[in-house]
């Protein structure tokens, strides 16, 4: 295979070109690549020549650094220019011998050029304009930010946002859509200038959503759930008095390597004819260098929702805190280390819950439970507890594990205290209750457990084991003998006393005193 070079700079090269070798000594003006063969392998320039930025410019928008390199050298390099030619896509910058040395015996390799389409003509007359050169910076920046950008769906946002400021200094539109897919519904982003009403932009948005379907026909998708207006602007109602509509519209998709369409930009103008061929082509020029990075930043913010998707369902059954460890898990196949560990556990209960269950419809009784767990797990996990498990009505939450309280019975105090207040705000509208009307028992202890992720490699859970458990059990059941809702041991008592005085009540068999908070004995707490 031929070694292909272009040289620009004032000396003459030191080698001729052979059966090996091309050199083409490039001195400006226009020129194009008619075939793959024509595409050098390596770009050499002296960096004093200023033809030098006008080439990296050209080249740089058409080939990525992988197909065609630019390497430099130079002595009296005019202020700002190395910095400019980094900028604009230039590799490396070396002394003149040695990289004229490498360059004549740097190994060819074979490229895949299937994806240009030839000829691919240059013309570097008009590249050399201040605006060329700037477009060709800003540009080289955002393929920079977009691959450099971490998952994360606020900075994705800023990411689009930059990338319609470069499309907006080209053609100036008054409506700008970006529409893609993402886990079967479609994501938008709008840009609209504040000539635009309402209706305007629904009607504009219809046209969008029909050419978006029109690349996506194979997809099951709904319309946009949620739309993002950048910059802020939702005041469409607002009514100027020379209102006018979107006269111009343009769809043009944007495509990655392989010809698949990544998503839909929709661009509106209130002018007639507005998007000629010329103004195509300048948004092209934008578009097309950045299908490649606008890619690999979709992929990523479609990964992002996906993991938050998972994570939201996820966290429904196991403590959030514990989720990294379980991933940890599952990718070394091992199991989270048990270990012994002191908590409190928190165990709570409808009382007369069968009376309710066998006066109400099924439908109203899911719908009771899901209110009163709504209410109650607010108030847990608002005082640092975690959900442990349901088990029917009941309710086992643990406080200090995965998360680290300073002072875990006082914690579990401030969750039983908000539950008891909360039961006035779950909604019992034409629920048929028992005599004594809805309540809960709460029972508190705190001792040592074994904590942990417990089961089978196939079905596991992060759970507590231990007398704990089954004494704050026992708390509970016996809540109904006493004033109140909320029973707690001796060894709640020790750690939240201080902060909520307590009254004993009595001893359980096992001689585990039994504790009710003052505020509880009264007779408007029974």
């Amino acid at each position: 295979m031929t070694h292909r070079i272009f040289y620009i700079g004032k000396d003459r090269p030191p080698f001729e070109s052979d059966e090996n070798r091309t050199l083409v000594h490039f001195r400006g003006g226009d020129f194009s690549f008619d075939s793959p063969d024509d595409v050098p392998h390596l770009v050499l320039a002296d960096m004093d020549d200023p033809l030098c930025l006008d080439l990296v410019a050209a080249l740089r928008e058409e080939f990525p650094a992988d197909i065609l390199p630019f390497w430099s050298y130079g002595e009296n390099i005019p202020f700002g220019r190395e910095n400019l030619f980094f900028a604009l896509g230039g590799d490396r910058k070396g002394d003149k011998e040695g990289l004229w040395r490498e360059a004549a015996g740097r190994k060819v390799e074979k490229r895949d050029l299937t994806v240009f389409d030839f000829p691919i003509k240059f013309s570097l007359g008009e590249r050399a304009t201040v605006e060329r050169l700037i477009r060709s910076l800003q540009l080289n920046r955002l393929k920079k930010d977009l691959a450099e950008i971490p998952q994360s769906t606020s900075l994705f946002e800023k990411a689009i946002g930059d990338f319609f400021r470069m499309l907006e200094e080209i053609c100036h539109p008054h409506l700008l859509v970006l529409l893609f897919s993402s886990h079967l519904n479609v994501e938008a982003y709008v840009k609209p200038s504040n000539q635009l009403h309402r209706e305007d932009y629904d009607d504009f948005r219809s046209f969008c959503l029909s050419d978006f379907f029109g690349y996506f026909k194979g997809l099951d998708l709904e319309n946009p759930k949620e739309t993002i207006f950048l910059d802020g602007r939702t005041d469409f109602d607002k009514i100027s008095m020379d209102r006018q509509k979107i006269s111009s519209y343009l769809c043009l998709p944007l495509e990655n390597h392989k010809g698949e369409v990544l998503a839909t930009f929709h661009f509106g103008h209130l002018s007639n004819h507005y998007f000629n061929r010329l103004m195509i082509s300048r948004i092209r020029e934008i578009l097309d260098p950045l299908a490649v990075p606008f890619a690999k930043i979709l992929q990523n913010h479609q990964t992002v929702l996906r993991q938050q998707k998972i994570f939201q369902i996820f966290s429904r059954f196991v403590p959030p805190d514990i989720i990294p460890q379980l991933v940890e898990q599952e990718k070394s196949k091992t199991s989270v280390k048990p270990a012994k560990q002191e908590i409190t556990v928190l165990f709570c209960d409808i009382r007369s819950f069968t009376t309710i269950t066998e006066s109400n419809g099924a439908q109203q009784v899911v719908e009771f439970l899901n209110h009163h767990f709504d209410a109650m797990v607010g108030a847990i996990e608002g005082a640092g507890g975690s959900i442990d498990k349901f088990i029917g009505d009941a309710i086992v939450a643990f406080f200090g594990v995965p998360q680290a309280l300073e002072n875990t019975g006082r914690q579990a105090m401030i969750a039983a205290m908000e539950m008891v207040r909360n039961l006035t705000k779950v909604d019992t509208e034409g629920l048929i209750l028992p005599e004594a009307g809805y309540s809960i028992g709460v029972g508190l202890h705190r001792g040592e457990a074994i904590v942990g992720n417990i089961g089978s490699l196939d079905k596991s859970d992060y759970t507590a084991i231990g007398d704990v458990i089954g004494i704050a059990e026992e708390l509970e059941a016996l809540t109904k003998g006493f004033p109140g809702h909320i029973l707690a041991s001796h060894t709640v008592f020790e750690s939240a006393g201080g902060d909520f005085p307590m009254k004993k009540v009595d001893q359980m068999e096992n001689g585990v005193a039994m504790y009710i908070p003052l505020w509880e004995d009264t007779e408007e707490a029974m």
